[in-house]
Protein backbone atom coordinates (compact mmCIF):
# COMPACT_ATOMS: atom_id res chain seq x y z
CA UNK A 1 0.00 0.00 0.00
CA UNK A 2 1.53 3.75 -0.93
CA UNK A 3 2.33 5.80 1.79
CA UNK A 4 -0.65 8.15 3.00
CA UNK A 5 -2.79 5.90 1.73
CA UNK A 6 -5.90 5.75 3.87
CA UNK A 7 -7.42 1.97 5.10
CA UNK A 8 -11.21 2.09 4.92
CA UNK A 9 -13.02 0.67 7.36
CA UNK A 10 -15.53 -2.31 5.89
CA UNK A 11 -19.12 -1.74 6.04
CA UNK A 12 -21.44 -2.95 8.79
CA UNK A 13 -23.55 -6.07 7.54
CA UNK A 14 -26.99 -5.69 9.42
CA UNK A 15 -27.62 -8.53 12.34
CA UNK A 16 -29.84 -10.64 9.40
CA UNK A 17 -27.46 -10.04 6.51
CA UNK A 18 -26.34 -13.25 4.96
CA UNK A 19 -22.73 -14.44 5.21
CA UNK A 20 -19.68 -14.83 2.81
CA UNK A 21 -20.98 -18.33 2.55
CA UNK A 22 -24.90 -17.54 1.48
CA UNK A 23 -25.56 -18.52 5.06
CA UNK A 24 -28.30 -16.02 6.89
CA UNK A 25 -26.36 -14.53 9.86
CA UNK A 26 -27.47 -15.66 13.26
CA UNK A 27 -30.07 -12.95 14.83
CA UNK A 28 -28.88 -10.61 17.55
CA UNK A 29 -29.84 -12.42 21.04
CA UNK A 30 -31.26 -9.09 22.93
CA UNK A 31 -30.23 -8.27 26.48
CA UNK A 32 -31.70 -9.90 29.52
CA UNK A 33 -34.47 -7.34 31.22
CA UNK A 34 -33.26 -5.44 33.85
CA UNK A 35 -33.67 -7.50 37.06
CA UNK A 36 -35.13 -4.11 38.86
CA UNK A 37 -37.14 -3.20 35.74
CA UNK A 38 -38.77 -6.93 36.61
CA UNK A 39 -39.21 -6.36 40.43
CA UNK A 40 -40.87 -3.18 40.29
CA UNK A 41 -44.46 -4.13 39.55
CA UNK A 42 -43.43 -6.54 42.58
CA UNK A 43 -42.10 -3.79 45.00
CA UNK A 44 -45.08 -1.71 44.42
CA UNK A 45 -47.62 -4.23 44.95
CA UNK A 46 -45.68 -4.92 48.45
CA UNK A 47 -45.55 -1.30 48.96
CA UNK A 48 -49.48 -1.16 48.61
CA UNK A 49 -50.58 -3.80 50.66
CA UNK A 50 -47.63 -3.72 53.67
CA UNK A 51 -44.57 -6.01 53.81
CA UNK A 52 -44.84 -9.10 56.15
CA UNK A 53 -43.78 -7.45 58.95
CA UNK A 54 -45.95 -5.17 59.09
CA UNK A 55 -48.91 -7.18 58.56
CA UNK A 56 -47.72 -9.29 61.32
CA UNK A 57 -46.87 -6.34 63.84
CA UNK A 58 -50.87 -5.18 62.66
CA UNK A 59 -52.77 -8.41 63.54
CA UNK A 60 -50.66 -9.17 66.51
CA UNK A 61 -51.96 -5.49 67.57
CA UNK A 62 -55.57 -6.19 66.49
CA UNK A 63 -55.79 -9.70 67.88
CA UNK A 64 -54.61 -7.94 71.62
CA UNK A 65 -57.56 -5.28 71.27
CA UNK A 66 -59.77 -7.65 70.21
CA UNK A 67 -59.26 -10.19 72.17
CA UNK A 68 -59.36 -7.47 75.42
CA UNK A 69 -62.43 -5.68 74.20
CA UNK A 70 -64.38 -9.13 74.07
CA UNK A 71 -62.81 -10.15 77.47
CA UNK A 72 -63.99 -6.92 78.66
CA UNK A 73 -67.02 -6.70 77.84
CA UNK A 74 -68.22 -9.63 79.07
CA UNK A 75 -67.37 -8.74 82.35
CA UNK A 76 -69.04 -5.91 82.16
CA UNK A 77 -66.27 -3.21 81.97
CA UNK A 78 -65.07 -1.32 78.77
CA UNK A 79 -61.23 -1.75 77.43
CA UNK A 80 -60.81 1.97 77.41
CA UNK A 81 -60.33 1.97 80.84
CA UNK A 82 -57.72 -0.02 81.17
CA UNK A 83 -55.40 2.32 79.17
CA UNK A 84 -53.55 -0.02 76.84
CA UNK A 85 -50.49 0.73 74.99
CA UNK A 86 -49.18 -0.63 71.64
CA UNK A 87 -47.08 -2.73 73.93
CA UNK A 88 -49.43 -3.87 75.70
CA UNK A 89 -51.94 -4.96 72.98
CA UNK A 90 -48.83 -6.42 71.27
CA UNK A 91 -47.77 -8.52 74.68
CA UNK A 92 -51.10 -10.05 75.20
CA UNK A 93 -51.52 -11.58 71.52
CA UNK A 94 -48.26 -13.18 71.67
CA UNK A 95 -49.04 -16.25 74.93
CA UNK A 96 -52.49 -16.91 73.00
CA UNK A 97 -51.08 -16.69 69.35
CA UNK A 98 -48.05 -18.47 68.85
CA UNK A 99 -49.28 -21.68 68.29
CA UNK A 100 -51.57 -20.47 65.04
CA UNK A 101 -48.47 -18.16 64.06
CA UNK A 102 -46.32 -22.00 64.13
CA UNK A 103 -48.68 -23.93 62.22
CA UNK A 104 -48.46 -21.37 59.66
CA UNK A 105 -44.80 -20.92 59.52
CA UNK A 106 -44.75 -24.76 59.17
CA UNK A 107 -47.62 -24.76 56.11
CA UNK A 108 -45.56 -22.40 54.66
CA UNK A 109 -42.20 -24.08 54.94
CA UNK A 110 -44.44 -26.64 53.36
CA UNK A 111 -45.58 -24.60 50.60
CA UNK A 112 -42.45 -23.77 49.52
CA UNK A 113 -40.86 -27.48 49.19
CA UNK A 114 -43.89 -27.77 47.15
CA UNK A 115 -43.88 -24.70 44.80
CA UNK A 116 -40.47 -25.47 43.90
CA UNK A 117 -41.00 -28.86 42.73
CA UNK A 118 -43.28 -27.80 40.72
CA UNK A 119 -41.42 -24.62 39.31
CA UNK A 120 -38.40 -27.17 38.44
CA UNK A 121 -40.77 -29.37 36.85
CA UNK A 122 -42.43 -26.33 34.75
CA UNK A 123 -38.77 -25.18 34.23
CA UNK A 124 -37.94 -28.60 32.79
CA UNK A 125 -40.62 -30.13 31.01
CA UNK A 126 -42.94 -27.27 30.71
CA UNK A 127 -46.60 -27.83 31.60
CA UNK A 128 -46.99 -31.66 31.65
CA UNK A 129 -50.51 -33.33 32.06
CA UNK A 130 -49.84 -33.87 35.82
CA UNK A 131 -48.90 -30.08 36.13
CA UNK A 132 -52.01 -29.10 34.26
CA UNK A 133 -54.66 -31.08 36.66
CA UNK A 134 -52.92 -29.98 39.87
CA UNK A 135 -53.34 -26.07 38.18
CA UNK A 136 -57.15 -26.56 37.42
CA UNK A 137 -57.78 -28.60 40.78
CA UNK A 138 -55.58 -25.20 42.44
CA UNK A 139 -58.01 -23.12 40.41
CA UNK A 140 -61.34 -24.47 41.07
CA UNK A 141 -61.10 -25.78 44.12
CA UNK A 142 -59.85 -22.69 45.63
CA UNK A 143 -62.78 -20.76 44.12
CA UNK A 144 -65.24 -23.46 45.64
CA UNK A 145 -63.74 -23.32 48.89
CA UNK A 146 -63.23 -19.58 48.65
CA UNK A 147 -67.37 -19.22 47.79
CA UNK A 148 -68.41 -21.63 50.43
CA UNK A 149 -67.07 -19.57 52.72
CA UNK A 150 -69.33 -16.65 51.90
CA UNK A 151 -72.43 -18.66 51.43
CA UNK A 152 -72.39 -21.14 54.74
CA UNK A 153 -72.31 -18.06 57.65
CA UNK A 154 -75.45 -16.88 57.26
CA UNK A 155 -76.46 -20.35 57.56
CA UNK A 156 -74.38 -21.11 60.68
CA UNK A 157 -74.99 -18.30 62.75
CA UNK A 158 -75.20 -20.30 65.66
CA UNK A 159 -72.06 -22.42 65.13
CA UNK A 160 -69.45 -20.25 67.29
CA UNK A 161 -66.05 -21.33 65.10
CA UNK A 162 -68.04 -20.47 62.04
CA UNK A 163 -66.65 -17.30 63.07
CA UNK A 164 -63.11 -18.34 62.52
CA UNK A 165 -63.24 -21.09 59.55
CA UNK A 166 -65.50 -19.19 57.45
CA UNK A 167 -62.93 -16.36 56.92
CA UNK A 168 -59.89 -18.92 56.95
CA UNK A 169 -62.16 -20.73 54.00
CA UNK A 170 -62.08 -17.21 52.04
CA UNK A 171 -58.41 -16.34 52.54
CA UNK A 172 -57.08 -19.92 51.79
CA UNK A 173 -59.33 -20.73 48.66
CA UNK A 174 -58.88 -17.39 47.39
CA UNK A 175 -54.58 -18.10 47.73
CA UNK A 176 -54.81 -21.35 46.52
CA UNK A 177 -56.76 -20.25 43.25
CA UNK A 178 -54.99 -17.85 42.48
CA UNK A 179 -51.68 -19.94 43.20
CA UNK A 180 -52.73 -21.96 40.52
CA UNK A 181 -53.59 -19.57 37.71
CA UNK A 182 -49.99 -18.19 38.77
CA UNK A 183 -48.53 -21.62 37.89
CA UNK A 184 -50.60 -22.16 34.49
CA UNK A 185 -49.18 -18.85 33.21
CA UNK A 186 -46.00 -19.22 34.06
CA UNK A 187 -46.05 -22.66 32.02
CA UNK A 188 -47.76 -20.42 29.13
CA UNK A 189 -44.96 -17.49 29.55
CA UNK A 190 -42.27 -20.41 29.25
CA UNK A 191 -42.39 -20.37 25.66
CA UNK A 192 -43.75 -16.41 25.05
CA UNK A 193 -41.53 -13.04 25.65
CA UNK A 194 -41.82 -11.66 29.42
CA UNK A 195 -42.84 -8.27 29.25
CA UNK A 196 -40.70 -5.91 31.73
CA UNK A 197 -43.31 -3.29 32.18
CA UNK A 198 -46.29 -4.39 34.35
CA UNK A 199 -49.42 -3.63 32.50
CA UNK A 200 -52.03 -1.17 35.01
CA UNK A 201 -54.83 -4.21 35.16
CA UNK A 202 -52.26 -6.97 36.86
CA UNK A 203 -51.13 -4.80 39.10
CA UNK A 204 -54.85 -3.41 40.25
CA UNK A 205 -55.64 -7.30 40.04
CA UNK A 206 -52.89 -8.07 42.59
CA UNK A 207 -53.82 -5.32 45.01
CA UNK A 208 -57.34 -6.38 44.78
CA UNK A 209 -56.07 -9.65 45.60
CA UNK A 210 -54.57 -8.88 48.98
CA UNK A 211 -57.15 -6.56 50.10
CA UNK A 212 -59.62 -9.73 50.22
CA UNK A 213 -57.02 -12.24 51.82
CA UNK A 214 -55.95 -9.56 54.28
CA UNK A 215 -59.81 -8.90 54.92
CA UNK A 216 -60.40 -12.52 55.23
CA UNK A 217 -57.42 -12.97 57.78
CA UNK A 218 -58.59 -9.88 59.67
CA UNK A 219 -62.02 -11.16 59.65
CA UNK A 220 -61.01 -14.48 61.64
CA UNK A 221 -58.70 -12.70 63.69
CA UNK A 222 -61.60 -11.21 65.53
CA UNK A 223 -63.82 -14.42 65.34
CA UNK A 224 -60.70 -15.96 67.32
CA UNK A 225 -60.02 -13.28 69.96
CA UNK A 226 -64.09 -12.86 70.73
CA UNK A 227 -63.35 -16.43 71.55
CA UNK A 228 -60.55 -16.26 73.56
CA UNK A 229 -61.17 -13.26 75.34
CA UNK A 230 -64.69 -15.04 76.64
CA UNK A 231 -62.64 -17.58 77.59
CA UNK A 232 -60.35 -15.67 79.55
CA UNK A 233 -63.15 -14.36 81.50
CA UNK A 234 -64.98 -17.51 82.57
CA UNK A 235 -61.61 -18.62 83.60
CA UNK A 236 -61.47 -15.41 85.89
CA UNK A 237 -64.89 -16.40 86.80
CA UNK A 238 -63.74 -19.94 88.11
CA UNK A 239 -60.58 -19.00 89.54
CA UNK A 240 -61.26 -15.58 91.57
CA UNK A 241 -59.70 -17.37 94.97
CA UNK A 242 -56.58 -17.66 93.14
CA UNK A 243 -56.26 -14.22 92.21
CA UNK A 244 -53.91 -12.42 95.31
CA UNK A 245 -55.94 -10.60 97.78
CA UNK A 246 -55.49 -7.16 98.07
CA UNK A 247 -55.84 -5.12 101.36
CA UNK A 248 -55.93 -1.00 101.45
CA UNK A 249 -55.25 0.94 104.38
CA UNK A 250 -56.16 4.59 103.78
CA UNK A 251 -56.52 8.04 105.10
CA UNK A 252 -60.30 8.11 104.48
CA UNK A 253 -62.85 5.07 103.43
CA UNK A 254 -62.47 4.28 99.67
CA UNK A 255 -66.15 4.65 99.52
CA UNK A 256 -66.72 1.11 97.97
CA UNK A 257 -70.17 -0.28 97.78
CA UNK A 258 -70.52 -3.67 97.78
CA UNK A 259 -71.68 -6.28 100.60
CA UNK A 260 -68.62 -8.28 100.47
CA UNK A 261 -65.95 -5.24 101.33
CA UNK A 262 -65.64 -4.17 104.47
CA UNK A 263 -63.77 -1.03 105.62
CA UNK A 264 -62.83 -1.12 109.80
CA UNK A 265 -61.09 1.95 111.32
CA UNK A 266 -57.60 1.86 112.89
CA UNK A 267 -56.38 4.27 115.25
CA UNK A 268 -52.66 4.75 115.67
CA UNK A 269 -51.67 7.30 117.78
CA UNK A 270 -53.56 10.82 116.56
CA UNK A 271 -54.46 9.25 113.57
CA UNK A 272 -57.71 7.35 112.14
CA UNK A 273 -57.19 5.20 109.49
CA UNK A 274 -59.27 2.90 107.55
CA UNK A 275 -58.62 -0.95 106.39
CA UNK A 276 -60.49 -2.43 103.24
CA UNK A 277 -60.77 -6.16 102.78
CA UNK A 278 -62.82 -8.40 100.68
CA UNK A 279 -60.74 -7.64 97.42
CA UNK A 280 -58.78 -9.19 94.86
CA UNK A 281 -56.55 -7.83 92.54
CA UNK A 282 -57.48 -8.42 88.56
CA UNK A 283 -54.98 -6.14 86.90
CA UNK A 284 -52.76 -2.70 87.45
CA UNK A 285 -52.70 -0.48 84.17
CA UNK A 286 -52.18 3.02 83.22
CA UNK A 287 -51.85 4.12 86.61
CA UNK A 288 -55.38 2.41 88.37
CA UNK A 289 -55.51 -0.78 89.56
CA UNK A 290 -58.66 -3.38 88.91
CA UNK A 291 -60.01 -5.16 91.82
CA UNK A 292 -62.33 -7.42 92.17
CA UNK A 293 -65.02 -8.73 95.11
CA UNK A 294 -64.63 -12.19 96.72
CA UNK A 295 -66.49 -14.27 95.10
CA UNK A 296 -67.06 -12.50 91.91
CA UNK A 297 -69.18 -14.30 89.01
CA UNK A 298 -70.53 -12.39 85.58
CA UNK A 299 -73.88 -12.47 87.04
CA UNK A 300 -72.89 -10.65 90.36
CA UNK A 301 -70.01 -8.63 91.90
CA UNK A 302 -68.43 -5.75 91.01
CA UNK A 303 -65.21 -4.51 89.37
CA UNK A 304 -63.71 -1.42 90.79
CA UNK A 305 -61.55 0.57 89.43
CA UNK A 306 -59.19 3.30 91.44
CA UNK A 307 -56.45 5.35 90.40
CA UNK A 308 -53.22 4.61 92.28
CA UNK A 309 -52.76 7.68 95.06
CA UNK A 310 -49.72 7.67 97.57
CA UNK A 311 -52.44 8.30 100.38
CA UNK A 312 -53.66 4.54 99.70
CA UNK A 313 -50.94 1.90 100.69
CA UNK A 314 -51.97 -1.42 99.62
CA UNK A 315 -50.74 -5.16 100.53
CA UNK A 316 -50.70 -8.06 98.35
CA UNK A 317 -51.63 -11.78 99.75
CA UNK A 318 -52.54 -15.48 98.95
Amino acid sequence: MPTGATSEEPARQPADAPGDDGTPAPTAIEDPPDPVSVLRPVIAVITTVGTPLTMITALLLYFGWARSDAQSQWMGIEVSLFRFTTQDYVLRSISTLYLPILATAIIGIAWLAAHRVLTEMIGRDGVTGTVRVICRAAMFGGLVVAILGVVLPPMTRRWEPGTVVWPLMIAVGTAVAVYGRHLSRQGQERTRPRSVIARPPDVLEAVLIGIVIAAAVFWAVQGYADIVGRGYAQRYEQSVSTLPRATAVSESPLGIDSPVVRTEQITTGPKTLYRTTGLRLLAESGGRLFLMTEGWTIQKGSIIVLEEDQSVHWQFSH
